[in-house]
């Protein structure tokens, strides 16, 4: 009732209002991933490289065959990499509430690790 405690409660309910927008745009990046549009590209583009790399002459064939399967290893490894990093708060590969919970008791000054 008194002035301090309005400045108080308006402070706090604009904090709360930060939190609920910085929740939703949290849950507005774990529900959404990369427009299918980029996938089709990327998958395109690697289909290509791919294949015209079949069409570098190299003496030795052995050679060849070990260039285009590092190439295509290469691939594989950035749109896995994409794809993990597509979605971070969802599948196997994901940043679980640990993470936070540990950041926010150091932030408290609590030394000791969050249950589980």
């Amino acid at each position: 009732s008194t002035s301090p405690e309005q400045a108080l409660f308006s402070q706090a309910l604009q904090r709360d209002h930060e939190l609920n927008q910085n929740r939703a745009t949290r849950l507005l990046y774990a529900s959404k991933g990369l427009p299918p549009i980029l996938w089709f590209v990327l998958g395109v583009l690697a289909v290509m490289i791919i294949l015209f790399s079949y069409f570098v002459g190299m003496g030795s064939a052995l050679l060849h065959v070990f260039a285009v399967g590092a190439l295509t290893a290469c691939l594989a490894f950035t749109l896995f990499t994409t794809v993990t990093l597509d979605q971070p708060f969802g599948g196997d590969l994901r940043v679980t509430p640990d993470a936070f919970e540990m950041v926010l008791s150091e932030i408290e000054g609590d030394s000791s690790p969050p249950e589980a």
